[in-house]
């Protein structure tokens, strides 16, 4: 019934296959973010072999020390829309501090770690990281626009009064609220930051198992009419 109404609206599958841009499906499978359409089933099973063949890659040739770094670098950049908003705003949102893990998780993958349970953890503490830096961002800001300081002078002071351990359970005690909206941000963006190589190749795999063949009718390939369902 919904095909018939679909069809009685004009509309009709795109016969095109969104992996290589070519005609003749033979299968039906999710493509893309929530979108199920037809495709060719060599299409589906070679974008799976090169999804395995790039995890086996990463598994032999992935370095924690790059991974780490990069993830190091995606949380910096990750902090900025939440720096921005307090200076600007003197605001802090929840949902902005979801960015740092995220941006980590892509620069621990981008420098090439080992996509594996490391990357997770690294992108869970880069997250609670965060939370560090955009504080010192901001003490670095108040220090250079209301204090006078230089950057040059205003990063060491800072730098030397967070090494001292007794600051450290001041601060942290003092940033209960952020530390809070950083699990809230792992939380919103843990479907993403939680993709190993083992699970975005089982993916690859499950939409292979449920593609279904296409069109529906194989014996009718030829006379299947999208616009003359009514039959």
């Amino acid at each position: 019934e919904a095909l018939k109404a679909v069809s009685a609206a004009g509309f009709k599958p795109n016969e095109v296959c969104p992996k290589c841009g070519q005609a003749g499906c033979d299968a039906a499978a999710v493509c893309g973010v929530h979108e199920f359409r037809p495709t060719h089933r060599a299409c589906l099973q070679g974008n799976a072999e090169d999804i395995s063949e790039k995890a086996d890659k990463n598994a032999q040739n992935g370095s924690y020390l790059l991974g780490i770094l990069g993830a190091i670098i995606g949380m910096l950049i990750g902090t900025i829309p939440t720096l921005l908003t307090v200076i600007f705003l003197e605001y802090e949102y929840a949902i902005l501090f979801a960015l740092m893990p995220v941006c980590a998780y892509f620069g621990y993958k981008l420098f090439g770690g080992k996509m594996n349970t490391a990357a997770i953890v690294v992108t869970i503490i880069m997250a609670v990281l965060g939370v560090y830096m955009v504080m010192f961002e901001c003490a670095v800001y108040e220090d250079i626009a209301f204090g006078g300081f230089l950057l040059s002078d205003a990063l060491p002071l800072l730098f030397s009064y967070m090494v001292i351990g007794e600051n450290w359970v001041i601060l942290t005690g003092d940033l209960w609220v952020e530390f809070i909206f950083a699990a809230l941000g792992v939380w919103f963006s843990w479907r993403l930051i939680s993709r190993t190589s083992k699970s975005i190749t089982a993916d690859a795999q499950a939409v292979i198992d449920l593609s279904v063949p296409y069109p529906p009718n194989r014996d009718k390939a030829q006379q299947f009419d999208y616009t003359e369902i009514n039959e």
